[in-house]
């Protein structure tokens, strides 16, 4: 116990020894016999847990085994908050849960009273005190139990009946290790890469907005630098069908930090410094620009600007930071690496707004080839995800933005009998399926405009 002081809640713990804690306790016996468990299985754990919730859990463990077994089989009962609060049918499936609860807790075979165990668990896991008392918990108090590391956290509740973190997880003490780190250009950087080759760091970058307020100010300018420096090449793996992709998750993050920073001014030369220094990342930049874009109310990306107290930077110095972006994006056309990038089609809808005339000339020249217009046309091709009424699971489909490339090649100008040309050529069936997908649906949308003309 003397190793956690530093995390111990002595509040939370003071409610959870005098709810009920303190009742499993007969004699000396049963002291010795869970001070063993408890050093035993601290010793392997207790930098990833709650103390006061990994304290508890092993006094269930020992006294009331049965209820611990319910506890660690039942994660969708007691991790978590009530998603069903504003519903109508709330009152119907409270009694419904109600009942569930009671009978988890009445067989439960415990040493203390029902009265006193409900009431331990109640402070252990929100959802009974939903159940049970008046007090909700709405999705905002996830992030706060996920970085105090309690059992009620989705993110946590396996760890304390494992005993180890999930290999995918990323646990608080690591997150703490690289905040550390966060001063240091290349360490930090080379962390995140590693994480990345772990396929661990979307976990990373969902969690480390927990953090964000503890980071020290003087590191903020070297996180964004490296953020912004190699935030292209992490995999997008998205944890749920909901989540945010990659991108927008570094994206939130840099948004938190930056605002972190008080003076405009310095904001500014911060988010400057960063996208000149950066070398090994496009994307990251041009979006951090065209959500400042849009904040401002540029090219008509908001019917109306956010109020200027909600501006990163100012309007002159956006114009800059837009000149900047561009220069790095013509160094990525000029190295040949932009017709590559995975978010090519992204690039370019916002580079056609700052420099409409260098992008149609750079789209006009890759589609002279075939093969640069079939690069160009499959970079607007993208896989999807959704659940329909019929289907218990996700089903994948092909998705192109064909109105997205109108606003940089003009359909009439690409003539059918090119793309027939392509498509009965030979090496049509060596090309990827993608590649074969973006084609075909190229060749119907210049049939329908041409019927339309007719």
């Amino acid at each position: 116990i003397e190793e956690l002081k530093d995390e111990f809640d002595l509040t939370y713990w003071g409610n959870i020894y005098h709810s009920g804690f303190k009742y499993f306790f007969k004699n000396i016996r049963d002291v010795k016999r869970y001070i063993n468990a408890l050093k035993f299985n601290l010793e392997i754990i207790k930098d990833e847990i709650n103390p006061v919730d990994f304290i508890t859990i092993i006094a269930i463990q020992i006294f009331v085994n049965k209820l611990y077994q319910d506890i660690r089989n039942n994660k969708d009962l007691f991790a978590g908050v009530i998603d069903y609060v504003d519903s109508r049918s709330f009152q119907s499936r409270k009694e419904q849960d109600l009942t569930i609860y009671n009978g988890i807790i009445e067989n439960s075979e415990s040493p203390i009273n029902d009265k006193q165990l409900k009431e331990l668990l109640m402070y252990m896991f929100p959802k009974l005190n939903t159940i049970y008392g008046r007090t909700t918990y709405p999705n905002e108090y996830l992030p706060i139990w996920r970085k105090e590391a309690r059992i009620c956290s989705p993110d946590h509740f396996y760890t304390y009946f494992e005993l180890s973190i999930p290999k995918d997880e990323i646990s608080p003490s690591e997150i703490k290790a690289l905040i550390s780190l966060s001063n240091d250009f290349e360490q930090f950087s080379d962390e995140l890469l590693k994480l990345n080759e772990e396929k661990r760091i979307n976990r990373f970058l969902e969690r480390f907005e927990d953090y964000t307020q503890e980071v020290p100010e003087e590191n903020i300018g070297n996180i964004i630098n490296v953020l912004m420096d190699v935030g292209d090449k992490f995999i997008n793996i998205p944890t749920s069908l909901m989540a945010l992709d990659t991108p927008m998750k570094v994206g939130r993050i840099i948004y938190q930090l930056i605002w972190r920073i008080d003076n405009r001014d310095k904001r500014f030369e911060i988010l400057k410094n960063a996208i000149e220094q950066s070398k090994n990342s496009i994307y990251t930049s041009v979006q951090e620009v065209a959500i400042e874009d849009q904040v401002h109310g540029k090219y008509g990306l908001a019917e109306l600007p956010e109020p200027e107290e909600k501006w990163k930077v100012g309007s002159d110095q956006l114009v800059e930071l837009e000149k900047i972006v561009c220069e790095k994006i013509n160094e990525w056309v000029n190295n040949g690496k932009l017709i590559e990038h995975e978010h090519f089609d992204r690039i370019m809808y916002d580079w056609i707004r700052w420099e409409p005339e260098k992008t149609i000339k750079f789209t006009n020249k890759m589609i002279i080839t075939d093969q640069g217009l079939i690069t160009f046309i499959t970079h607007f091709l993208h896989k999807s995800r959704s659940v329909t009424i019929t289907n218990k699971v996700s089903e994948s489909f092909w998705t192109m933005n064909l109105e997205g490339i109108e606003l940089l090649v003009k359909f009439d100008e690409i003539k059918i009998f090119r793309i027939h040309k392509i498509i009965s050529s030979s090496s049509f069936d060596d090309l990827e399926e993608d590649k074969q997908y973006a084609i075909k649906l190229l060749l119907k949308k210049l049939k329908r405009n041409q019927n339309h003309q007719n």
